[in-house]
């Protein structure tokens, strides 16, 4: 086996784990679990390819293993259930705020610095403040709830 063949089943060896821990059925233990076997099970294999009576086998045992992690892999789908909710606030607002009283759920702060003049600033702010408004939309139950004024 060439030295790039073994880098290649060793990333494919580590990709596999993550893989494994990350998304594999069962419990945090379970997923270790899982991960450490695979690992133990693809170094054996890969380490048995030098071995020239045990070469056929080892290519085996490490390409169904393999296959195993990509069947896994290949079920999980994308979750896009995520609300996106924009905060236009200053720093302390938005990091105080947000840390000290808003622990249920869990949420994450990105801070995006403006490193810029005044004018462009402004602009920027403005810019961000209309793109969070536009992005937003009043849901049907809520208008269709809003009693109407008298003709």
């Amino acid at each position: 086996m060439s030295q790039i063949g073994t880098i290649i089943a060793l990333i494919a060896t580590g990709w596999g784990a993550l893989v494994l821990f990350y998304l594999g059925p069962g419990t945090a233990r379970v997923r270790t679990t899982e991960a450490w076997s695979y690992v133990a099970i693809s170094l054996l294999a890969l380490g048995a390819l030098f071995v020239p009576g045990a070469r056929e086998p080892a290519a085996i045992v490490f390409v169904a293993a393999f296959a195993l992690v990509l069947l896994i892999w290949g079920k999980e789908r994308p979750s896009n259930d995520h609300e996106l909710v924009y905060v236009v606030a200053d720093e302390r607002d938005a990091i105080r705020g947000r840390t000290n009283y808003r622990n249920s759920p869990p949420e994450q702060i990105y801070l995006f610095r403006l490193m810029a003049r005044s004018r462009t600033a402004a602009e920027s702010s403005s810019t961000i403040c209309a793109t969070s408004t536009s992005c937003g939309s009043i849901p049907a139950s809520t208008t269709r709830s809003r009693p109407t004024a008298p003709p």
